[in-house]
């Protein structure tokens, strides 16, 4: 599971920015809600593997290569690419 996690601010300016009429009357108090919700919902999920994005700074629109910055990201966790690391604790059965 993929969240692009965004602020009120930058759900507003999108949705701002596509003009779309039916989206105008969104009210940022029913965007804090939501955000909270959905915050509250990915804290609590545990069916599969979840990869949280920072979604503020990204522009697919302006800014095609951060698609392929995002979709780079994802590959490296789906192949592997990390490092586990383990605490004293952990070693010691402290942990």
């Amino acid at each position: 599971m993929i969240y692009l996690r965004a602020s009120v601010d930058t759900l507003l300016d999108r949705i701002a920015h596509r003009g779309r009429k039916y989206e105008r009357e969104i009210s940022r108090d029913y965007l804090v809600q939501l955000n909270e919700q959905y915050e509250e919902w990915v804290a609590g999920f545990n069916l599969c593997p979840l990869l949280s994005v920072p979604a503020d700074n990204l522009d697919y629109v302006a800014h095609p290569t951060h698609l392929d910055l995002v979709v780079s990201k994802v590959q490296e966790k789906l192949t592997g690419k990390e490092e586990v690391v383990f605490s004293l604790e952990e070693l010691n059965g402290e942990g």
